[in-house]
């Protein structure tokens, strides 16, 4: 890859990273007000992360962290569920003028990906 467009994929990296960030604090602010059972709380106080807790009646317990790498630039995904630890790494690509998305050297569909993930966090 040229130095130019890696330049340009770091500046577009982080537009789609913060498309992520909100998409996932909004599907999990939507399913936090339609349910009493499943309560979440989002902390993205880091522009580089975002951390998801699921309420267990009154005690919060870690189940989702996204952590963006500008340096790759790609996405870290852990997922922690009743003691199972999965592991996932996004990485960006250019696509046209634009940004793409892989895990594992596959194309990802965002709506797609978020449902995996928050099926995977509700059990």
């Amino acid at each position: 890859m040229l130095n130019a467009d890696r330049d340009k994929l770091r500046v577009l990296a982080v537009d789609k990273w913060v498309e992520l960030k909100s998409s996932f604090i909004r599907e999990i602010d939507k399913l936090t007000a339609r349910s009493h059972r499943l309560q979440f709380e989002c902390d993205d106080s880091d522009d580089n992360a975002l951390h998801v807790d699921r309420f267990y009646g009154e005690h919060p317990a870690r189940v989702l962290d996204l952590q963006f790498r500008p340096e790759v630039p790609g996405v870290l995904i852990e997922i922690q569920m009743l003691g199972k630890f999965t592991r996932d790494t996004l990485t960006f690509g250019l696509a046209g003028s634009g940004v793409s998305i892989s895990s594992q050297g596959h194309g990802v569909i965002l709506p797609q990906l978020m449902q995996v993930i928050l099926l995977k966090i509700t059990r």
